[in-house]
């Protein structure tokens, strides 16, 4: 049987993040950026704070609101005293 997207998906990110521990955790704003990934050149401004979670293999974890790094986004969780780790704005 084939696997689904959701599927394949599943286990990309798995490779990448099962067992890793998250070491650091924390918002960065990095004004303009610019950086190659598989060959494309990416380049833009964030006008907003990144949440960022650092992983103990040295790899990290962006909150976004979209899978074109638009802006940042907000991080849901199962933490009843803290359900949710906000979306800030340029100077908070």
């Amino acid at each position: 049987m084939e696997q689904t997207l959701r599927q394949k998906w599943e286990a990309r990110i798995n490779k990448c993040v099962a067992g890793k521990k998250i070491i650091k955790a924390g918002y960065r704003h990095e004004g303009h950026y610019k950086f190659t990934h598989l060959g494309t050149t990416y380049e833009g401004v964030d006008n907003q704070p990144f949440l960022y979670l650092h992983l103990d293999d040295g790899n990290w974890l962006k909150v976004m609101c979209d899978d074109e790094g638009n802006s940042c986004g907000a991080l849901h969780t199962s933490f009843l005293n803290e359900p949710c780790f906000p979306q800030l704005s340029e100077g908070d």
